[in-house]
């Protein structure tokens, strides 16, 4: 710990440092503002909300903050209105019907915690049912849906 006591300024300093935005605040992936931070990857890169929806497609279990101009405050991939497609390599359904359609909130556990999520069936006249389509896409559902 004695090796330590030298080095505390510095490490409080970048601890601090990483709580803020970097000076030059763009998005990693394209030149636009960058306001989505990631804390499940390396380096906690920033996104603007386009990529932040199209990067995170087929990784909603991610965890993001959104800068609000102050400090970065814990948000979630659902309030960028990311939504989770089953079928169809994680893109709409040719069969989707709006307002017919309309996305399911879902609980999900997973490892990093509990997810809100925003799916959307495949509505294909041949498809599976939605518990079925949520286990090939390894979602295990903890509840049957109600017959109505």
């Amino acid at each position: 710990l004695w090796e330590w006591q030298y080095k505390t300024e510095d490490y409080l300093d970048l601890l601090l440092w990483r709580e803020g935005p970097p000076t030059n605040r763009t998005c990693s992936v394209c030149t636009k503002d960058g306001v989505y931070r990631c804390h499940s990857c390396m380096g906690e890169p920033l996104f603007c909300t386009h990529c932040c929806r199209t990067v995170y497609s087929h990784m909603p279990f991610h965890r993001i903050s959104q800068w609000t101009g102050g400090f970065f405050e814990d948000t979630s991939l659902t309030k960028i209105s990311l939504e989770i497609h089953l079928s169809h390599q994680g893109k709409p359904c040719p069969q989707w019907v709006p307002l017919v359609n309309d996305p399911q909130m879902t609980m999900v556990v997973d490892a990093s915690g509990l997810h809100s999520l925003m799916i959307r069936f495949c509505q294909c006249t041949d498809t599976l049912s939605p518990d079925m389509q949520l286990f090939r896409t390894g979602l295990f559902p903890v509840s049957q849906p109600k017959n109505e």
